[in-house]
């Protein structure tokens, strides 16, 4: 995320309990706080773009790179401080997480993610950058890893994430449990897929509460109806996504460049195109409109 925009008020927020780290520089300014067995480190590690810090940290340009010599900084200046807790909020992909399709593609150099075992060490890495609130364990290791996940839904791939907010409890030792509280949600989200009359019957008869939710709608009409959004939110009045995939059985693009093979009628061609990427024959009036306009082309290069 843009550090100018996130740092622009960090003393002011600072002064209200949200600490902003935003920069490289920023990763060995830990947050203290304290409980009846003593301080516990809070290092805060924003997303580095590999093209902007590498050469600074004398790190390759990949994440894992990156993100390893970062932590290196931190576990040292943990030391230098006697921190014997340490909690690090990291923005990054872990290669063993699961993504959304709703999130922001940061590949760099074909090299996206970061392997979990650069946070061993630590006693509880708390994740952001992916959606769905999961956590990552780590083999032979007393680190736990986890992903809040964000609030509210951000694409309809995110309908069955359960959202919700992430309660850590650190031990004397070290030691970490994880509880997780769901965040009610106003309106679910949820994806029908059929034909245009299908939906609109069922919409009918569905109960108040899931004609409310929002309603992503994926028509497999062979013919794509007129007006669908109107007439969907009729019944559905939260529908906020519409595609047309046509339920039709299509060649492939080999077939269709054989069927062409000798084919110079402009007529014909377009007939053979729609054939293919529909899986239907052109009816009497579609071939009409066609005549029509390949006639009239014909006019015109005429006159020319």
């Amino acid at each position: 995320d843009n550090p100018v925009r996130l740092r622009y008020g960090r003393d002011l927020f600072a002064q209200m309990g949200v600490h902003v780290r935003a920069e490289l520089a920023s990763v060995t300014d830990p947050i203290i706080l304290s409980d009846e067995h003593g301080d516990v480190g809070v290092y805060g590690i924003p997303y580095l773009h590999p093209d902007a810090v590498s050469e600074e940290l004398g790190a390759a340009r990949s994440h894992e790179s990156v993100l390893s010599a970062v932590c290196e900084r931190v576990t040292e200046d943990a030391a230098e401080r006697g921190l014997a807790r340490t909690v690090v909020s990291a923005h990054a992909f872990i290669t063993e997480a699961t993504a959304s399709e709703s999130e922001m593609d940061i590949r760099v150099g074909g090299i996206s993610d970061t392997p979990a075992h650069v946070f061993d060490g630590f006693n509880y890495v708390a994740l952001g950058h992916l959606h769905g609130p999961q956590s990552v364990r780590l083999k032979d290791s007393e680190t736990t890893l986890s992903y809040s996940g964000s609030p509210l839904a951000f694409s309809f791939g995110e309908r069955d994430h359960e959202k919700s907010v992430t309660l850590v409890d650190i031990d004397e030792h070290g030691a970490t449990s994880v509880t997780r509280t769901l965040i009610p949600v106003q309106r679910p989200l949820r994806q029908v897929r059929g034909e245009l009359s299908d939906l609109i019957a069922m919409g009918v008869e569905e109960p108040p509460e899931l004609r409310d939710s929002f309603t992503k709608v994926v028509l497999t009409d062979a013919d794509r109806p007129e007006s669908p959004m109107e007439r969907l939110r009729a019944v559905w009045p939260n529908t906020l996504q519409l595609d047309f995939e046509p339920d039709v059985s299509l060649g492939s693009d080999a077939d269709g460049v054989r069927d062409l093979h000798g084919v110079t009628d402009p007529g014909e061609i377009v007939a053979k195109y729609f054939a293919h990427v529909t899986g239907q024959e052109l009816d009497p009036d579609r071939q009409r409109v066609i005549d029509a306009a390949v006639e009239a082309a014909s006019q015109q290069e005429v006159n020319v």
